[in-house]
């Protein structure tokens, strides 16, 4: 098989088990080996029927320098997936390589070497099984300044996220303020996704949305210019000290369940009932649908 490659791209992340790798970052050197069939490309001289190295470049770069991973090998996983998922490739070769690791001794770098193959995009586990595109809920919120603009732009941000495909958008909604109510009004809305994240890497994405879009963490269910809630992922109930899926009391918001219930009215929360049900008794909470959509 032909191969396309890119070699020695330059990024600065913040990948690493270590607090200061996290917050200081450090630099990383990717190498990609596409392999696919180069023939027509070359004979006709056509640059529609080959892979445009400049937007390999851009999604190696939105992974290396986007949501933190504590391993390279997680890296080079998410690397070879975005590639799999957004070029006609039949098997991608990824290289991450660590100049600055904190390993004590010379050395020139540490590094992974993965190869995937299309019908294979693995999950990043030892030995790791092919892992199937997911189905999950963002619940999405502001209240300061532009808040349909905030929404809009973290809905585009998520699906230009490798591994997210934005399938639907619920209508928005003004919601009254819960919990610390000397506040402004919401605009809130969900969004239903397929992803091929993990839950915690999906978690991830949507704090990098939130951190790229200036949230400031202040009053606990205060005033916020953007909030992304990982609602329910797939089905699965997950109980962690950073991680709690389904999220948190969604049954009891009607902020959550209206346009929950736009999208999926029977789909069932685990552990708490189906959706038609639980806005049926929670009732609506004053929650109004604004004529301005996307």
């Amino acid at each position: 098989m032909d191969r396309l490659i890119l070699k020695g791209m330059e990024f600065y992340g913040y990948h690493g088990v270590l607090p200061q790798e996290q917050y200081l970052g450090q630099r990383f050197y990717v190498d990609v080996e596409l392999s696919l069939d180069l023939a027509p490309a070359g004979r006709a001289d056509d640059p529609e029927q080959t892979v445009n190295y400049a937007r390999v470049f851009r999604l190696v770069e939105e992974v290396v320098t986007g949501a933190p991973c504590r391993l390279i090998e997680a890296v080079a996983e998410k690397v070879a997936g975005a590639i799999l998922e957004h070029f006609p490739v039949n098997e991608v070769l990824v290289r991450v390589k660590k100049p600055g690791a904190p390993v004590p001794g010379h050395f020139e770098y540490m590094g992974v070497e993965i190869r995937r193959r299309k019908d294979a995009v693995h999950d990043g586990t030892p030995g790791g099984s092919a892992r199937h595109p997911s189905t999950a809920y963002i619940g999405l919120g502001s209240n300061m300044g532009d808040k349909k603009g905030y929404l809009r732009a973290a809905l585009e941000m998520l699906q230009e996220i490798p591994g997210i495909t934005l399938l639907r958008v619920a209508p928005f909604y003004r919601t009254d303020p819960v919990g610390y109510t000397d506040q402004d009004w919401f605009v809130n809305t969900v969004a239903e996704i397929k992803t091929t994240l993990s839950p915690r890497e999906l978690l991830a994405a949507c704090l990098e949305v939130e951190n790229h879009l200036g949230r400031v963490r202040g009053v606990r269910w205060g005033p916020r210019v953007i909030d992304l809630d990982l609602l329910l992922y797939n089905g699965q109930v997950i109980d962690e000290p950073d991680l709690v899926v389904p999220h948190p009391r969604m049954h009891e918001r009607a902020f959550v369940l209206v346009p929950l219930a736009d999208l999926a009215p029977d789909l069932v929360i685990p552990g708490r009932g189906g959706v038609r049900e639980l806005l049926a008794g929670v009732g609506r909470q004053g929650v109004e649908q604004l004529v301005e959509q996307l």
